[in-house]
């Protein structure tokens, strides 16, 4: 009859199936297939491992914590002694200007249902003083990476105006900072005994300082988002020093002012001498870049660098920094 109802197939080829489905049945009568065919106690071995997978990812999502991370720039620079305020807790930025933040399951997930979330962000001077107190910015939260987007502290805000110095409504904690600051000595009084001289140089190398000013990304390499530099000398490769600490991981963008405090120990025999510095970016799809030039002879004299993949890198050479009782190589 016309008004009775038609069974439909669902298989015939002009009904379109739902292809996630699908695929899940299929990997799931995969892994059925591969587990009956098992011997008896390689089937109990399985039954475990899978069993005890599922308790740990069920226990991450109820009662585990999340570490996330994000950067803060200072126009072309890492910004230096400011931290963010999520919600009642306050993180601070490292040397790099990153910052991690431990949020419990709840939040994760609240966060990455609002899509973007205000951060408060607050930096002070060496001394202690508020020095910039903007914000909120709102960020997106990418849970592929975990990562917070980049705060650019000169960039317009979209919302209210933040809290001026001295309406700030939470208090902020110096010591939890993770950028160190070198304070001030403070002076002394004639009856106090004078403090015992500095043996440490601000900036230790070993020989000259081969400065990384600035790096403007070119169009093959503007996906590099997290790199690390090396320079080969030769017999091995020596890292990117931090004030005469490993730099570790940095972030890029379009263009970056490093500045005075990163830099390559490079012995002072190698002037003149060919080296190269390699960029190479972190995670499952790396890409690298290698930048050749001679070392200069000449103190203090920024040169450009071309690399492979388009970018330009700016290098100055720098002798070694004078520590009490030593001496600085002598300008050739």
């Amino acid at each position: 009859m016309a008004n009775e109802d038609k069974q439909v197939d669902v298989h015939s080829p002009g009904v379109p199936a739902d292809p996630v489905p699908n695929l899940l049945s299929r990997i799931l009568d995969f892994l059925f297939d591969r587990f009956n065919r098992l011997p008896s106690p390689l089937r109990a071995v399985a039954y475990f491992i899978f069993l005890g997978f599922f308790c740990a990812t069920a226990w991450r999502l109820v009662a585990g914590q999340y570490v996330v991370h994000g950067v803060i720039w200072d126009g072309d620079s890492y910004a230096t002694a400011c931290e963010i305020r999520l919600r009642s807790d306050y993180f601070s930025v490292n040397s790099n200007g990153m910052y991690y933040a431990i949020l419990s399951p709840t939040q994760y997930y609240r966060f990455a249902a609002l899509g973007e979330t205000e951060l408060p962000v607050t930096c002070r001077t060496p001394d202690g003083n508020v020095k910039r107190a903007r914000g909120p910015f709102k960020v997106a939260l990418n849970l592929w990476d975990d990562e917070f987007a980049d705060i650019h502290l000169d960039a317009p805000l979209a919302g209210h105006q933040g809290a001026t110095a001295g309406s700030l409504s939470f208090s902020l904690i110096s010591s939890a900072y993770a950028q160190e600051r070198r304070q001030p000595s403070p002076r002394q009084s004639p009856s106090s005994p004078p403090s015992p001289p500095s043996t440490a140089s601000p900036l230790p190398s070993s020989g000259d300082r081969l400065v990384m000013e600035r790096i403007t990304l070119g169009r093959l390499a503007e996906e590099m988002r997290e790199v690390e530099f090396e320079i080969d000398l030769g017999r091995k490769d020596r890292p990117l020093l931090l004030e005469g600490d490993e730099a570790g991981k940095l972030r890029l963008k379009r263009t970056v002012a490093f500045g005075e405090r990163y830099y390559f120990d490079v012995p002072p025999d190698k002037r003149g001498r060919r080296v190269s510095v390699g960029m190479e970016a972190s995670g499952l799809f790396g890409n690298e870049e290698t930048f050749k030039f001679r070392v200069p002879t000449v103190y203090n004299r920024p040169f450009i660098v071309k690399g492979s993949q388009g970018s330009t890198l700016i290098l100055r050479l720098a002798p070694q920094e004078k520590v009490p009782g030593g001496q600085v190589p002598a300008e050739p």
